[in-house]
């Protein structure tokens, strides 16, 4: 029997529609993916098999990790659609991590033939019999009950991505830096309003089409939106006071608006105290609103409301 056949689904937790994976990510590597808008395929590394091979992955999975404190990879969650991501490919068994709990099930999904290597196995999911299978319909499912890890041999556009969207840091494990993370704990609401700030400030070229904006007139997607309105709520608080002298229309505005959202997205509180040089609190929120819609070649800030 193949090793994979061991995390088939059980009788007691049937398997589940597969109809999305997805790559998580901390926010600074985020703010470095929007400069050319791709996942680009690296090494792998951690304990694999593959970690001493020439082999460059990018990584997606189903699992959801919400309901265990949040997510050890990041905040910012890309979402793909499964069938179209692995359409035309070959895939190959890698390995099953035990050490990991849950288990770890490895699946190499690429366009090169590897059928030769000693290393990898063909994998059929048509045959049923392991932690990703195909209906007679073509429908895919997998098995909840373990982390099925996806090794994407080639790097995956953002734009195709289906939906962004935010998802909780957990307080105390992070893959990268669990002692020292700035994201740890954080909460989605505040991610989101912190990727927003970044974005706006990795368009390099301004009135351009942008990822993040729709086709029809340069409306903001609902990524965008919902972002807004999380950054609006910070911009709007209580313990920022603005009583300097820079109003809205003032040409120093811009720039100390960049500057505002420039800390908001580091994480860093000081972009309170810039954000207090406004002559008010409406004056900075429509100076931020103004450089959210130009960083993002919005064609009308009205589309992002100020209360």
């Amino acid at each position: 029997m193949p090793e994979w056949s061991s995390y088939k689904a059980s009788t007691y937790r049937p398997a589940e529609p597969l109809n999305w994976v997805s790559h998580v990510t901390h926010l600074d590597t985020a703010a470095l993916l929007l400069r050319d808008w791709q996942l680009r395929a690296g090494p792998v590394y951690d304990h694999s098999k593959l970690n001493t091979r020439r082999i460059h992955v990018v990584w997606v999975s189903p699992n959801d990790w919400a309901g265990a404190g949040g997510f050890r990879y990041g905040n910012v969650r890309f979402r793909f659609d499964w069938a179209t991501l692995v359409a035309g490919a070959k895939y190959y068994w890698v390995e099953a991590v035990t050490s990991y709990k849950p288990t770890a099930t490895r699946i190499l999904v690429t366009t090169h033939d590897r059928d030769g290597d000693p290393t990898l196995i063909p994998y059929n999911p048509a045959a049923g019999d392991g932690p990703w299978v195909t209906d007679a319909a073509g429908k895919h499912f997998w098995n909840p009950e373990v982390c099925l890890e996806v090794m994407v041999e080639r790097s995956i556009p953002l734009t195709s991505a289906t939906r962004i969207d935010f998802v909780r840091h957990h307080e105390n494990r992070c893959c990268i830096a669990p002692k020292v993370c700035p994201d740890s704990g954080v909460e989605a609401d505040r991610a989101s309003a912190r990727f927003l700030a970044a974005a706006t400030l990795a368009s390099t070229k301004p009135f351009e089409p942008h990822p993040l904006v729709g086709d029809f007139g340069g409306e903001p997607t609902r990524t965008v939106r919902d972002a807004w309105d999380n950054l609006l709520r910070y911009l709007s608080s209580r313990r920022l006071v603005a009583a300097g002298t820079i109003t809205a229309e003032a040409p120093a505005a811009g720039a100390l608006a960049r500057g505002v959202l420039a800390a908001f997205a580091r994480g860093d509180d000081e972009w309170r105290v810039l954000g207090a040089l406004f002559a008010s609190k409406p004056d900075l929120v429509s100076a931020v609103r103004a450089a959210v819609a130009r960083g993002l070649s919005i064609s009308s800030e009205s589309a992002l409301p100020l209360d």
